[in-house]
């Protein structure tokens, strides 16, 4: 996980023009979407049971710059840090 994120994920991927997915992983339901962004290959997955809410976005494969994924990912899709309630493992303010 390279953070977390106060969006949702039906919504963004619908802005992005992205498919997102509905299953369910055992414990609840789940919104995910998979892409390449810049070299970097993204998931972004909210679990309905998520008591804060929050969209968890992931590195799928290994990368050697995987500290600037979030920053490029944010970059790129064009949100800004205001939406950022968890990066690289660290609580924001």
């Amino acid at each position: 996980m390279v953070g977390a994120l106060a969006l949702p994920v039906r919504p963004e991927a619908q802005r992005l023009r992205l498919h997102a997915e509905q299953s369910w992983d055992g414990e609840d339901d789940l919104d995910a979407v998979l892409f390449w962004l810049v070299g970097f290959s993204f998931a972004i997955s909210k679990h309905d049971g998520n008591p804060l809410g929050l969209s968890f976005v992931w590195l799928t494969q290994p990368h050697e710059q995987a500290d600037k994924a979030l920053d490029t990912f944010m970059e790129v899709v064009g949100i800004g840090e205001d939406v950022v309630a968890l990066d690289s493992g660290v609580p924001s303010v």
